[in-house]
């Protein structure tokens, strides 16, 4: 790895941490954004949707990325480009300017995606065991820490100020975790596209597929929650941001077991018990009458959902051209969302936001019936 494992491994620890705390740094100020832009759930949702389209669009690109610079140097500059973008959405003043943002900020997100899980996949080998879902773990404790942030800032400052605080501190750390990168060793068939990994391995299809599904899930409590929590249950804004937080907090817990459990057990088992807490949980969201039980509900999808999306990409990983295999999946999990977005704003308005969540059932029992998908097999490169 050119650096000593631990050392490395803590430094694209830090690349997941800084990932998931300006990801989760939008959610919790969703309904002052949606009010300040004087749009409703439907067109909030259809907003949302510039950040997963910038991400899709920028997935082919940063592969070659990759294989011209190596994941090191695009993945520390990613994670600078993609703290100082988020600033931007706290100035957007329309729904039109928040899709544009948004684009903005996905095209910064996707080349930090792939060569972050290039990294770790690299640490993963080094190390002999199951480590993607302990940097998952870093991530999910940035969502816990962006959340927590946004919680208390809503009410007390402007989402600008907000954001534009959020993006110092994480160039700051991005710039202090840069030169502490592992260098991931040059594999064989390097220069395999994305795209002919998805024609030539249909394997890594259907592992996309599951990772989407985990990510649909993971979508809906982080963009949704504080909404559901003002729309369905009455909360005040110091309550808005309650069952997100237990939501991340609970698939932090999970990620940090995930590993083990998956080494011990089998990857198999851990991706099906996942998908029946994910329908049994969203189930309780659909049904609960209190903040409390929105709580439990979001927290058991949140344990289920942690793993699913870590596993699949250590399963597509596990043959050469692996940034390839993490764009192919990363790219056809967030095609998904771009469905997710509207359609869970467009069904909330046609019907309600209590319904339109418990749909998310659905996509825990295809993850139960779909597990069989993430054991670990050798695959051949295509090139």
């Amino acid at each position: 790895m050119g650096r000593p494992i631990g050392q490395g491994a803590a430094a694209v620890a830090a690349l997941y941490f800084i990932n998931g705390a300006v990801t989760a740094s939008v959610g919790p100020r969703l309904p002052e954004i949606s009010d300040n832009i004087g749009v409703g759930l439907a067109a909030l949702g259809l907003a949302l949707t510039g950040q997963v389209i910038g991400l899709i669009g920028m997935m082919p690109v940063s592969v070659k990325l990759i294989h011209r610079f190596g994941a090191r140097a695009v993945g520390g500059m990613a994670a600078v480009l993609y703290s100082a973008a988020i600033a931007m959405v706290g100035l957007a003043p329309s729904a039109a300017v928040l899709f544009a943002v948004l684009v903005v900020v996905g095209v910064a997100n996707a080349p930090l995606d792939v060569a972050m899980a290039t990294l770790g996949k690299g640490v993963e080998e080094a190390r002999g065991r199951k480590t993607l879902s302990l940097f998952e773990a870093a991530f999910v404790a940035g969502l816990v820490s962006g959340s927590a942030v946004g919680a208390v800032a809503a009410g007390r400052f402007g989402v600008d100020v907000h954001l534009a605080a959020v993006a110092a501190v994480c160039v700051l750390a991005a710039v202090m975790a840069m030169s502490f990168l592992p260098a991931a060793e040059r594999e064989d068939g390097s220069s395999t596209g994305m795209f002919r990994v998805l024609r030539d391995r249909p394997l890594v299809r259907g592992l996309a597929l599951i990772a989407l599904a985990g990510l649909w899930c993971e979508a809906v409590g982080l963009d949704w929650a504080a909404l559901f929590s003002t729309e369905a249950l009455g909360a005040s804004p110091m309550q808005q941001g309650i069952p997100g937080l237990w939501f991340v907090a609970s698939i932090g817990v999970a990620l940090l077991v995930g590993g083990l459990l998956a080494d011990r057990f089998g990857a198999v088992p851990v991706v099906r018990c996942g998908g029946a807490l994910i329908a049994v949980g969203m189930a309780i969201v659909g049904f609960a009458p209190s903040i409390t039980w929105a709580s439990v509900g979001f927290g058991l999808t949140g344990l289920g959902l942690a793993n699913i999306h870590p596993l699949a990409l250590s399963a597509a990983g596990s043959g050469p051209s692996k940034g390839a295999a993490f764009a192919a999946v990363n790219a056809i999990s967030y095609l998904g969302l771009v469905g997710e977005k509207p359609g869970i704003g467009l069904l909330a308005g046609a019907t309600s936001l209590r319904i339109a969540l418990a749909t998310t059932v659905v996509v825990g029992v295809f993850i139960a019936l779909s597990a069989r998908l993430v054991a670990d097999r050798p695959q051949k490169d295509p090139g």
